[in-house]
């Protein structure tokens, strides 16, 4: 029975080492591929990789707990596991761990910086953040040979070569998960939208480039070129019809540094096939950006006339980046000011405890979103929830503490990433390996140029830590060590099998383990109740809310309903469902045969969508579609919902204070309410925003005429009907007519 027992365990070690490879290899493959029919689900390029991501973090933790418990409470003593050269980028990779989780701490809304404001979407919150570290310390602290690094680059290079194909077919209308689908001259490929997918792509052509220089010696310098450019021609297309001019400038410096590390490391010879590929590649996106598509959609010379206009998104007044200094400017102005919302008049909002300490570990992971508005500028018409740069974004989340562990990681990358290309150019390593040290660091700094612009994304978020955890484990190899295959059967035959992976060993401690086997299941049974909790709930909720607009869209309302009830049931704290619920029994409420049936119906409307400020007092979504619920009410009797429908508004204002929509909403609330003056005051104010982001601002003009009118300030009131009828506003006409109407 002993030597029975002594030969499984070896056994089960070998199973639960595959199983862990197994599973950060499908991670990293599946999560950039993953995505639905739109019809199956709300978010369907974005639910499921949040999805696939969470569950294989979790998997992995039950993994790794597992094989801990099955050695007896020790780990596996593997050579180089945190040594002197890789212990600096793990560290920081825990001080960013602790910068992000102290900032959720502190945050006003702890809720939201953990799980984001829509559980089960992609978020910048802690949760998000532990499930990339998981799988970039298995990785970091488990890859210890050359065949595992192959493994992992084909992961990540098959993938990309699909997404390239997705977007082909996408740019010539050709799309099985979407309704309808037609050429479209900016492809979203499988990530919803052009810029998170081009910003993905910059991640894998490296490495598709680097892999395919391990195959070198086997074709002539001419054959060699054209696969390896064939490899990256339906990438580099993929790019080419996102029109995503930041990616294009980060890739182009990514390829640049990748030729020049390889060409200093291995000598200039060595570039010729690479720099060959790249050229094919190249050529190829600019014949294909010329190929006309199907309809009515002309495509032809966007990708080159895109690409000459790089200049001017830096130079011209219009340019691509005009926003965005605009969104830093303002970021950094709420850095610095840490402004927030009047919690002495509205106290159903969340404190900002402490505001000076804010700048130093910010509002906290998710709040972006939240923070930017209050700073009432009014150059901003849309509302970001980031700022479309990682230095800025993080100054305004995590503060200085979050900008150190940040920084202190960088520092650590690039001190190992000068290493390794040293290292390469020692011939500590084989070529394919030099090559691959390339396309990891040239990867990262196309991230890194791509994020001074960008907004990250789940699916490049989890590759950038795969791609520094990658970075950890390969410091100090030997080419031995980047030549050795895993071993899985030993000499003494299959009853002494073990996995050498490098050189591994495992210690089993003295056979008593009941208590470390009472851990693993324990926190088997913790990670069941957290993947059913944050992870299967949230996309069955996602699953209810596309099924109920499908049967919306095809005229069933009453099934709309009941599937948005039962999402809700299901899901409380998911807040889509509740507001798309309210706003059904809002348009419901409006064919019932009484007033007090209709005032009914609002206010089970109107509880619905209160339900989203049990975990989030500040969310603005939810208080415009109570707003709108409360003004109706408020029409129907002023006396007994007047100042209930004002209050709610407010709250709208005080969230969005440099936006105009707020303060019309709460002008025609004042005016259905009855206090016209104020109509008229707000309204006034409004207007004055409305300058800088809508020059119309017609229905601003209608509230002050309506207003003016039932004030008995007519004469006042005469300008301005004037004003709307020679407007040119589509339905100026029907608004003058009211005006005219006898009150």
């Amino acid at each position: 029975m002993a030597t029975s027992q002594r030969r499984a365990f070896p056994r089960s070690a070998l199973t639960l080492a595959l199983a862990i490879e197994a599973c950060w290899l499908a991670s990293v493959a599946l999560v950039p591929l993953a995505a639905v029919h739109q019809d199956w689900l709300v978010g369907a390029s974005e639910v499921p990789k949040v999805f696939l991501q969470r569950t294989f973090a979790l998997l992995l933790i039950v993994l790794v707990v597992a094989e801990w418990a099955r050695a007896g409470g020790g780990f596996p003593l593997m050579r180089g596991w945190l040594t002197i050269r890789s212990r600096p980028i793990l560290l920081s990779a825990l001080a960013v761990l602790v910068a992000t989780s102290v900032s959720a701490m502190v945050s006003p809304m702890p809720v939201v910086s953990l799980l984001g404001p829509d559980v089960g979407w992609d978020s910048f919150g802690v949760a998000s953040l532990v499930s990339y570290l998981v799988v970039f310390a298995v990785i970091a602290t488990r890859v210890r040979s050359g065949a595992e690094v192959r493994r992992l680059l084909w992961a990540v290079t098959v993938p990309a070569v699909l997404i390239g194909w997705y977007g082909m077919g996408q740019h010539f209308g050709i799309d099985l998960l979407r309704v309808d689908a037609s050429p479209s001259s900016r492809v979203p490929l499988t990530f919803g939208n052009p810029i998170f997918g081009a910003a993905y792509l910059i991640l894998t052509i490296p490495l598709t480039l680097a892999l395919w220089q391990g195959w070198r010696e086997r074709y002539s310098l001419m054959s060699h070129a054209a696969i390896g450019g064939a490899l990256i021609s339906l990438q580099a297309a993929a790019i080419a019809f996102t029109l995503s001019r930041g990616s294009m400038i980060a890739l182009a410096v990514a390829l640049a540094v990748f030729l020049a590390m390889a060409a200093w490391s291995m000598g200039r010879d060595a570039v010729k096939a690479p720099a060959g590929s790249i050229v094919v590649a190249i050529g190829f996106a600019f014949i294909m950006s010329y190929v006309p598509v199907p309809g009515d959609v002309d495509t032809s010379g966007q990708f080159d006339e895109r690409l000459l206009s790089v200049g001017s998104a830096f130079t011209s007044a219009g340019g691509g980046l005009t926003g965005r200094f605009t969104i830093w400017d303002v970021s950094l102005d709420v850095y610095a000011d840490v402004p927030w919302v009047d919690t002495g008049r509205f106290g159903d909002m969340p404190e900002l405890s402490w505001a000076p300490l804010h700048q130093a570990v910010g509002y906290g992971p998710d709040m972006f979103g939240y923070a930017f508005p209050l700073a009432g500028d009014t150059r901003m018409a849309s509302r970001p929830n980031h700022a479309h740069n990682a230095i800025v974004h993080t100054a305004v989340e995590l503060g200085a503490l979050g900008l150190i562990a940040y920084g202190v990681l960088l520092v650590a990358v690039v001190a190992a990433g000068l290493r390794l290309v040293r290292s390469a150019r020692a011939g500590s390593m084989p070529t394919w390996a030099g090559f691959v040290v390339a396309g990891l660091l040239a990867s990262l700094v196309g991230r890194f140029v791509e994020q001074m612009a960008g907004k990250p994304q789940v699916a490049d978020l989890a590759l950038t830590w795969v791609l520094v955890g990658t970075v950890a484990a390969i410091l100090g190899w030997t080419a031995e060590q980047w030549e050795a295959e895993p071993a899985l059967v030993s000499e003494r035959g299959k009853s002494g099998r073990r996995l050498l992976r490098g050189q591994r060993q495992v210690q089993v401690v003295g056979g008593r383990r009941a208590p470390q086997v009472a851990v693993a299941v324990v926190v088997g049974l913790v990670a069941t109740v957290a993947w059913w909790q944050v992870v299967i709930g949230p996309l069955s909720v996602s699953s209810l809310v596309a099924r109920a607009e499908v049967a919306s869209e095809s005229g069933q309302p009453a099934r709309a309903g009941e599937l948005l009830e039962s999402a809700v049931e299901s899901y409380p704290a998911a807040a889509v469902p509740r507001l798309l619920l309210g706003r059904g029994l809002l348009l419901g409420s409006r064919t019932a045969s009484t007033q007090d049936l209709r005032i009914a119906g609002l206010q089970e409307a109107l509880g619905v969508v209160e339900g989203a400020f049990d975990r989030n007092p500040m969310d603005y979504r939810a208080w415009v579609t109570a707003g709108k619920i409360t003004q109706e009410m408020a029409a129907l009797d002023p006396a007994r919902f007047g100042e209930l429908a004002i209050a709610t508004v407010e709250r709208t204002v005080a969230l969005l204070p440099g936006y105009r929509d707020p303060r019309e909403q709460l002008a025609l609330t004042l005016l259905v309410a009855g206090e016209y003056d104020r109509a008229i005051e707000v309204a006034a104010g409004a207007r004055g925003l409305a300058a800088a982001t809508d020059p119309d601002g017609v229905y601003l003009d209608y509230i002050m005429a309506k207003s003016l009118i039932r004030s008995g300030r007519v004469d006042e009131a005469v300008p301005l009907i004037a004003q709307i009828a020679g407007s040119g506003y589509v339905d100026a006409a029907v608004l003058v007519q009211d005006l005219r109407a006898p009150e």
